[in-house]
């Protein structure tokens, strides 16, 4: 596929000198109205093959990756640019690799990714989305270090902003990791929801997430929360957390009958319902393996 890759990206070049067009933003406008048949007729194929999201230089599609190829099908091709997602899931296996997913994909792709976190420390997030500092492409929002000592104001150290807890204080360390991120793309993934619900009721947190969701937004940032739902009966605080969201991803906490792991995902946003198919659907996650040393692989994961 690289040979192909090139010659593709030699007729963009080509396709902008021809078109006087200077701008990525009108560039990508041609290009889709020109191609958007096509990508879309072998769009499955495309993702299959790991192309869709980047073929000349991503300006053949206004989508962005999940990470997952399954889930990218299902909404017709990725996440639109600026969308905020909503993912709900308890501790476990498969969340981890659907935000590694997630965040792996921003990296492959070139785009600026941040990360907030308040339930693990900066060592930990970065173990576990397996990623290094990378200058300009990465930048970690830690919450959790202010929970075990004083931090009185920001804290810059390299790629880290360190954050007090105070909810105002989060939101401009957020505003300044999305400055410096030097990228037109760009992705968050915030993990502190279930953190401050422990704490505190979910109608004195509510306006924040509110402004966070604002926030990113307002940067075009397409952004994937995380939640862990309490046990129990009550899920009203949930229901109204969805609402604030454009899609909603729920991971069943029980296997199906073939022991796979099942992906619920609720297209909320009227931009993420494709022209044909079902508003929701399920994809399978992967098979955990019984006996010894027993595993749980994600089959849609990059």
């Amino acid at each position: 596929s690289e040979p192909f890759v090139g010659f593709l990206d030699r007729l963009v070049e080509h396709f902008a000198m021809a078109g006087d067009l200077v701008s990525r933003k009108d560039l990508g406008t041609a290009l889709r109205a020109n191609s958007g048949r096509t990508m879309r007729r072998f769009q499955d194929f495309l993702i299959d093959e790991g192309l869709f999201h980047n073929l000349a230089r991503g300006l053949l599609t206004d989508r962005v990756s999940t990470g997952m190829r399954e889930l990218d099908k299902a909404l017709g091709g990725g996440l639109p640019q600026g969308v905020a997602v909503l993912l709900l899931a308890n501790p476990s296996d498969e969340r981890e690799r659907i935000t590694r997913a997630f965040i792996g994909a921003g990296m492959k792709n070139g785009e600026g990714c941040l990360v907030v976190s308040a339930s693990r420390s900066p060592e930990q997030v970065r173990a576990d989305l397996q990623t290094r500092a990378t200058p300009g492409r990465f930048i970690l929002v830690d919450c959790y270090t202010a929970r075990l000592e004083e931090i009185p104001t920001l804290q810059i150290r390299e790629d880290t902003i360190v954050s007090p807890v105070d909810p105002s204080v989060v939101g401009v360390a957020i505003s300044r990791g999305l400055d410096s991120l030097k990228s037109e793309s760009r992705r968050a993934l915030v993990d502190m929801i279930s953190a401050y619900a422990m704490s505190s009721p979910m109608d004195k947190i509510y306006p924040f997430i509110l402004e966070m969701i604002h926030l990113l937004r307002g940067s075009n940032c397409t952004s994937l929360f995380v939640f862990n739902p309490p046990e129990s009966e009550d899920q009203s605080d949930t229901l109204v957390l969805e609402e604030l969201f454009d899609c909603v991803l729920k991971v069943r906490k029980d296997k199906d009958r073939n022991g796979q792991a099942v992906l619920d995902f609720e297209k909320m946003g009227s931009q993420l319902t494709p022209k044909a198919g079902a508003p929701d659907g399920s994809i399978f996650m992967g098979q955990r393996t019984s006996g010894p040393g027993a595993s749980v692989g994600i089959a849609c994961e990059v």
